[in-house]
Formats: C-alpha cells, sequence, structure tokens
C-alpha cells in the first residue's frame, strides 16, 4: 500500500482512527473496553444534554442553541457506533484495497495521473477544512462557558451542577467529550471520502486499462498492473482480470453504501438541520454571530464534499462504458471478448450512486436541492 501514491491517504487515518480506539485491526480488550467507556459516557453526556432541549422548549433561542450541539454530538454517536460494530466490513474494505486495487502508476498519461491524484487529495483534504471551522466554533463556545460559569453541553442534571468541585466535574468531563465528538466526526467523514475517492480513481484506471487493451502500448500497463507475467498476458486473460476487477468494484461500492446508509441519511439531516439552525440564532442572538457562523459553515462544507465524492464516484462509473467502446473492440473477432465487453458495457449504464437510505442519492444536485430551500 505505501508504495501507491493515493493509497498512502490511508496512513493518517490509520494514526487518526487509533488515537480514538477505532482502528479494527487493534482488538485487545483493553482497547474495545476504552472504546466503550468512551461511547457510554459520549451517550449519557447526550441524554442529559437532550433533556435541556426538551424541558426548556418554550424558550426558542436556548433549545435552538442547545439543539445545535445535541445534533452534532448525535452524529459522533451514529458514527462511532458503525466503526464500532462494522470492523469486519472495514478490515475486509481495506484489505481489497491493499491487496487487489490496481496501482496508480498503471495510468499511462502523466496529465490525467496528476490530475487524477490532485483530485483524490483535494477530496480527502476537505473534512480537514470541516476540522478547522469545527475547532473554532467549538473553541469559541468552550471558553465562553467557561467565563459564564456554564457547562460545555447545557444540561439538565437530577443534581445541583453548579457546586463547587462540582461544576469543575462536569465542565472537564464535557470538555473532553466535547473533543472526543469533533475527532470522532472527522475521521468518519475521512475514512468515507477516502474509501469513495479512492473507488473512483479506481474506476478511472479500469477505464484507461479498457481504452488501450488492444493496443501494444498496453503491454507496460499490464506488468505494472500484473507484474511480469503481465507481460505475457492474452488479451482474452486481461479482460477477464478487467471484468473481476469491475464486479469488486460494484460490490464494494454497494456493500458501503448498505452498511453506511443510516449514517448518510442522518449526516443528510444533521447538515441541513445544523446550517438552517445557525441562521436563525444569528439572527435571533447577534452575540453568537461567529461562532454559529462558522457552526454552518462547517456543516454546509461537510454536506458538500459528501456529495462532492459521490457525484465523481458516479460520474466515472458510467464512463467505463464510453472507455470500452473508444477501444478497438471492432477489430476483435472473439466472440467471448464481445461478449464480455458488452456484458461490461450493460453494467456500466446502471452508475454507481451512494444513497441516503434510498431516499436520496448524494451528489451536486442532491446539495443545491438542499440549500436551495
Amino acid at each position: 500500500m505505501l508504495k501507491d501514491d493515493i493509497k498512502r491517504c490511508f496512513i493518517p487515518i490509520k494514526i487518526y482512527l487509533e488515537a480514538l480506539c477505532c482502528w479494527p485491526y487493534n482488538r485487545s480488550a483493553f482497547i474495545k473496553f476504552c472504546a466503550w467507556f468512551i461511547f457510554s459516557n459520549m451517550l449519557i453526556a447526550e441524554i442529559f444534554h437532550a433533556a435541556y432541549v426538551v424541558t426548556n422548549i418554550d424558550d426558542v433561542g436556548g433549545a435552538v442553541g442547545a439543539s445545535a450541539t445535541v445534533i452534532t454530538s448525535f452524529e459522533a454517536l451514529v458514527r462511532m457506533y458503525i466503526l464500532l460494530t462494522k470492523q469486519d466490513f472495514i478490515k475486509e474494505i481495506l484489505l481489497k484495497v491493499s491487496k487487489q486495487f490496481w496501482p496508480f502508476q498503471a495510468i499511462s498519461n502523466v496529465d490525467t495521473r496528476n490530475q487524477l491524484r490532485s483530485g483524490v487529495i483535494l477530496s480527502i483534504s476537505l473534512p480537514f477544512i470541516y476540522l478547522t471551522c469545527a475547532t473554532i466554533s467549538t473553541g469559541g463556545y468552550v471558553f465562553m462557558s467557561l467565563r459564564s460559569y456554564q457547562l460545555v453541553y447545557i444540561s439538565v442534571f437530577p443534581f445541583d451542577w453548579s457546586k463547587r468541585f462540582v461544576y469543575e466535574i462536569i465542565y472537564f468531563w464535557q470538555y473532553i467529550i466535547n473533543w472526543y465528538n469533533i475527532f470522532m466526526i472527522n475521521v468518519f467523514d475521512c475514512f468515507f471520502v477516502s474509501i469513495v475517492a479512492i473507488c473512483t480513481a479506481q474506476f478511472v484506471i479500469l477505464q484507461e486499462a479498457l481504452r488501450v487493451i488492444f493496443d501494444e502500448k498496453s503491454r507496460r500497463q499490464r506488468r505494472i498492473i500484473f507484474g511480469m507475467k503481465g507481460g505475457y498476458m492474452t488479451n482474452r486473460e486481461v479482460l477477464l482480470k478487467c471484468l473481476e476487477q469491475h464486479k469488486m468494484l460494484l460490490s464494494i461500492c454497494t456493500d458501503l453504501e448498505t452498511a453506511l446508509q443510516r449514517a448518510t441519511l442522518i449526516q443528510l439531516a444533521v447538515s441541513v438541520n445544523a446550517s438552517c439552525s445557525a441562521c436563525l440564532m444569528m439572527t435571533i442572538d447577534y452575540s453568537q454571530a461567529a461562532k454559529m457562523l462558522s457552526f454552518g459553515i462547517a456543516h454546509l462544507i461537510q454536506l458538500f464534499y459528501y456529495c462532492d465524492v459521490c457525484q465523481k464516484l458516479s460520474t466515472e462509473s458510467e464512463q467505463l462504458g464510453d472507455a470500452i467502446y473508444e477501444s478497438s473492440w471492432h477489430l476483435e473477432y472473439d466472440r467471448d471478448i464481445r461478449r464480455t465487453l458488452i456484458l461490461m458495457m450493460q453494467r456500466s449504464q446502471r452508475k454507481v450512486q451512494m444513497t441516503a437510505v434510498g431516499v436520496m442519492a448524494l451528489n451536486l444536485s442532491t446539495f443545491v436541492r438542499c440549500f436551495s430551500c
């Protein structure tokens, strides 16, 4: 994996997941205990925090302001639960990326290769822009809550939390959970965006392989993908490998959508809700304008990179048929090869789409519709 430029993007994500006790290959009893202990604390904090919104529903400003952090905390809870309960699925995905994905160097055109590298790196960098905005927003209200002797998460407890030492303990507890929530959301987004971006790159590499499959210049590409034996492979053997790769990519995308579709639905709802809440709070309470502006921008960016990376995946998966058509297929008279090419063209007509539980496709059209209301 380390020899491939694009696959190296997983190195910081691996470190990130290990730091949050969610790396699937490190599942010792101690790590599992720490992960579920943190999750239970996040859940407890969320319950008391949500109780404030329920009991103060008549206070529009207070309820809307608190609901913004309630939905963000809920978002982190869902993401962590998925990372902890989908360990085998994540390991399988990472194994396929490491062992079965074709190397980025297989693209012979230097301009195409550089453009693809830049696109993947940009897609993976967008979640860190969200992290910057979220950090600015969080840092502001955490500091203000300490100055005004308030909690990080305004909550309702069955005891007097304002007593000496009790306040300090609860504040510190919520402070740790708050930052963990932000990093959990960010690492999940990085993982999702990276997987989808790398799958998109694989579709581009597959297009390149099919476009030149009947040309002599494909020999170099075959050696890069399949090793020394690639130089001696027949067109039929290479085409069967392309068919297997296409089936694997479709399977990964389908499994990814099935496993994460609830998270994407919540993501869609949370981003729209958070942006609307931020706009409402800026009109109600001008003193919170800076905090809520960065909060709203963070969720706007978050929904954008989900929709953008899924849009690119759909586009590249659909263009596979065009790449096959551009090959010299008309000069090939082998019936099996022609039948396989037609099968792949038919499959590519159904473009890959990531959806929110089948309700709405994640693409740029959805992004525009969500914020044009």
